[in-house]
């Protein structure tokens, strides 16, 4: 079973390593060879290669073959942006936050004509009526786009996730006035309707508490009411896990019922000589299990906890004694045949490896004295063979995290768990007891809550560090595995050694003279890293994101982990707008920044800043920074008081020009003229008409010319106009909403290299 399972899971997971579906005829004749050799060569090793390819090949057409559905509907390009009516379904927990409502939409017309796909829409000034129901059908006037995200080194792919979802566009409700209940559907969504309900119930009862997110989240499933700060303190202490439904917590629910109705059925006579005690018991677990599984909404978490228990318990009323790996194996493939595309999920995989961990690590061991002690060797395991993985999923792993999981796994377990439990239960039956039952959960969470603050305000609780490459990462693996090895297994202290080339890997420094730069992709606003051998600098620090978001957090700081920069030398803020301000103070508080260059001090009073001013000049690694502009006599005039950079090696230029205008260009043109002459051009203001005049754009007359626009955006930058001026001088123009980052590598010599994320990197996720 083994081999076949396996190899059908690996065909699975190539998923992410195509760019495009390729033509199934390829597949067919790849089917035809492997099976004629399977079937037709004598040589034993031969024909288990070939069966094992034969069921790569299997799951590999197997996933794309749902992709090639999945990607069929497309919203038309013609109706992207445009005012449109849907109508559908709401099939989704609605997201509801202070004035904004979020919820996915299962369409069954747009503009009149019948279509059937899931689309993400976004309600903003959302006052909490009308109500939003799931399984209730609407009719709303939206503006669409098609799926589309930020796409840079090191973070989050926001189309991943929405391709794993089935979500075909995004949008949001343009005129609410003009909503139209269309009334429930009496089929379907009959589960997520009571977690709804739940949930309104017990947001009724905690609305008071700071720690009713976590709650909520604990019973539910449903994350969007824990705060930023509160994801900050679990991700620095390693205890993201504790905060979701997770197989975790459907264990400890369900081996409580087995373990409770194990004893009680023991003490009825009848009862046991009807039904043998330990079979009532795993029914019962069995049932609790599917319960809370289903008031998570059976997320795919949900789903391996479910099937390995289902497996597990099965052996129980087979009175079979079960081998813990086919368990595992049974699991990971019922899991990837459910859903194939839950396989990009990091959560899933996590979940799976702390599952191997505990079989390869604790199972197979003498078992230890002492409950504490085995709850400890299982704890020790997990942290630790999870460590090569967060470092290559996230550049970081929390140093404190064994700690903080020791005591925080059985508080909330034992404690927050049950209460919320019944909490949610009461608020059903007992509204009076559900109050004190819920406030009594959320007074036992602030208190761990409390612990796991200080856990996480200790010096050094994350260990940031890039993983460079596979091979050490393949060295750090077999590293862990040698140290959680069963006992008898020789030297294992050995496995210390192979944690060497991660520890003391260095990036390889640029050469002198040269340098690399990135722009990154933040939508509508600007965001720059210019690396030289030793230095960084960061230009602008693109726009807010959200009310509790901005660039620098989403984008800029995890750039900056995946690259293992450590700290910035200098920070230029061109000026005072958002879209190129919006991330500083994030930046400054998560990374140290040695000086700051500005237009805009007064934004900065409690940092020591340099303001901006045309003659300034450093040389950083045989690299020169010259400031062009302003002049001190040109300061507070918003967008013509941008910071003006110009980055020289000794063959080409670089010009960042913020938002200057018509007249800055102009003053720039008369003033510095033989210094405008660059090979790349950062277009001013994202490409507006009211800058890159004809004088200016001949000045400078680049090779490259690159703009940092969002998506589609309401501004439609960059202009037609100013797009042709460009072309009109045989410039290659570039554009980070279609390119994603763009990178570009200037050699001490003449070599020019540039590269795009979205092509770089391109999946069949990204449109």
């Amino acid at each position: 079973m083994y081999l076949p399972a396996l190899a059908f899971i690996s065909g699975v997971l190539t998923l992410p390593l195509f760019s495009t579906i390729p033509s199934f005829v390829l597949f067919l004749s790849a089917f035809i060879l492997i099976t004629l050799l399977w079937k037709f060569i004598s040589q034993p090793l031969i024909r288990q290669i070939a069966k094992c390819l034969f069921f790569i090949l299997l799951g590999c057409v197997f996933v794309l073959f749902r992709a090639e559905q999945l990607l069929q509907w497309q919203l038309p390009e013609n109706l992207e942006t445009k005012t449109i009516t849907a109508t559908g379904t709401i099939a989704s927990l609605p997201k509801i936050e202070d004035d904004f409502a979020q919820f996915q939409f299962v369409l069954d017309s747009l503009n009149h004509e019948k279509q059937q796909a899931k689309i993400k829409l976004s309600w903003y000034h959302y006052k909490g009526t009308p109500a939003l129901n799931i399984g209730d059908r609407w009719q709303f006037n939206v503006r669409l786009k098609r799926p589309h995200g930020l796409l840079n080194p090191g973070s989050f792919d926001y189309e991943k996730l929405l391709f794993s979802q089935g979500v075909r566009a995004t949008g949001y409700v343009t005129n609410p006035t003009t909503a139209t209940f269309l009334g429930t559907t009496t089929y379907g969504y009959q589960i997520d309707k009571i977690r709804q309900y739940l949930q309104q119930k017990m947001q009724a009862h905690l609305k008071e508490e700071k720690t009713a997110g976590l709650i909520i989240a604990l019973v539910m499933g449903a994350q969007n009411g824990i705060s930023q700060d509160q994801w900050q303190v679990m991700r620095a202490t390693g205890t993201n896990h504790l905060m979701s439904i997770s197989g975790m917590h459907i264990v400890f629910i369900s081996g409580f019922i087995y373990a409770l109705i194990n004893f009680l059925w023991r003490r009825a006579k009848k009862l046991s000589l009807s039904v043998p005690a330990p079979q009532a018991a795993a029914m019962a677990g069995l049932i609790t299990a599917v319960i809370y599984s289903a008031l998570a909404g059976f997320s795919l978490p949900t789903q391996r906890a479910l099937i390995m228990l289902f497996v597990f318990m099965g052996s129980v009323f087979l009175r079979r004694l079960l081998n813990p790996w086919n368990a595992f194996v049974l699991a990971l493939l019922l899991v990837v045949l459910l859903d194939p595309f839950g396989t990009l999920s990091v959560s899933l995989w996590l979940s799976f490896m702390a599952v191997f961990a505990i079989i390869y690590g604790v199972s197979q061991r003498v078992k230890p004295a002492g409950l504490w002690w085995k709850y400890g060797q299982v704890q020790w395991v997990i942290t630790l063979f999870l460590i090569p993985f967060s470092l290559i999923l996230f550049q970081q792993t929390s140093i404190i995290s064994l700690a903080a999981n020791f005591i925080a796994i059985p508080a909330v377990g034992f404690l927050v768990l049950p209460l919320s439990l019944l909490g949610a239960l009461f608020a059903v039956i007992f509204p009076w007891l559900a109050h004190w039952t819920l406030w009594l959960a959320a007074e036992v969470l602030s208190l761990i809550w409390l612990i796991l603050g200080w856990f996480a305000q200790l010096p050094g609780a994350i260990f940031y560090q890039t993983m460079p490459s596979f091979w050490v990462f393949a060295a750090a693996l077999i590293g862990v595995l040698w140290l959680i090895a069963p006992r008898g297994f020789p030297t294992r202290f050995v496995g210390l050694f192979f944690f060497t080339p991660l520890l003391f890997f260095k990036t390889q420094a640029l050469e002198f003279g040269a340098l690399n730069m990135h722009v990154l992709d933040v939508g509508q606003g600007l965001a720059v890293v210019i690396q030289t051998q030793h230095h960084t600098l960061i230009f602008d620090t693109g726009p807010p994101m959200g009310k509790h978001d901005d660039a620098a957090t989403r984008v800029i700081l995890p750039f900056l982990q995946a690259e293992n920069i450590k700290k910035v030398d200098a920070l230029v803020v061109s000026h005072g707008d958002s879209d190129h301000s919006g991330g500083a103070f994030s930046l400054l508080k998560k990374i140290p920044v040695t000086q700051i260059f500005t237009s805009s001090p007064e934004r900065f009073i409690q940092y020591k800043t340099n303001v901006c001013q045309a003659g300034q000049s450093w040389e950083w690694d045989g690299v020169t920074f010259r400031m062009l502009y302003p002049p001190e006599n040109m300061r507070n005039q918003g967008n013509n008081s941008s910071c003006i950079l110009r980055v020289e090696t000794k063959q080409r230029a670089i010009l960042l020009t913020g938002d200057i205008e018509k007249s800055a260009e102009a003053y720039l043109v008369k003033h510095s003229p033989e210094l405008l002459s660059s090979t790349i051009l950062i277009a001013p203001h994202h490409g507006s008409l009211t800058s890159s005049t004809v004088e200016f754009v001949n000045a400078v007359n680049p090779t490259h010319v690159i703009f940092s626009t969002g998506y589609k955006n309401r501004f439609q930058f960059p202009n037609k106009l100013v797009v042709a001026r460009y072309q009109q001088i045989n410039a290659y123009l570039l554009d980070t909403a279609d390119s994603g980052a763009i990178k570009v590598e200037m050699g001490s010599t003449h070599k020019v290299s540039i590269t795009t994320e979205r092509i770089k990197h391109k999946k069949i996720w990204h449109e």
